[in-house]
């Protein structure tokens, strides 16, 4: 049997046993040995653990649905809050509302900041 070239000729069996040992902690180095002794060149292998290694990156920056929503929900009352100071402001400006010196703009501020927490965590 020839030994695969590419990636693309890659049996899945390789790919998921790479992803298993990676997701179990063992060094990337340990699993290019154990790709090697079951057929692929170390090339392949070496490719193959580039790869899992790669998209475990990316899926671990995506973060969990519910960090999303938390992010969504924070970044609607942080944008709701400046909004309200925004609307105090105004009135401090105009004698409308009149309340304590730059209530509005400290208002502001803090709807930023948490609006700013929910997209960091809505990342």
């Amino acid at each position: 049997m020839s030994q695969p070239r590419s990636a693309e000729e890659i049996p899945a069996s390789f790919v998921e046993h790479a992803y298993d040992r990676l997701n179990e902690g063992s060094m990337p180095s340990a699993v290019i040995g154990e790709l090697i002794r079951m057929g692929l060149t170390e090339d392949a292998a070496s490719e193959v653990v580039r790869q899992v290694r790669d998209a475990q990156a990316v899926t671990s920056r995506q973060g969990s649905p519910k960090d999303n929503m938390t992010g969504l929900l924070l970044m609607g009352l942080g944008g709701f809050v400046a909004v309200v100071g925004a609307i105090l402001w105004i009135g401090n400006m105009t004698g409308f509302f009149p309340t304590f010196p730059f209530a509005g703009i400290v208002t502001i501020l803090i709807g930023g900041a948490i609006y700013k927490a929910g997209s960091n965590r809505a990342e």
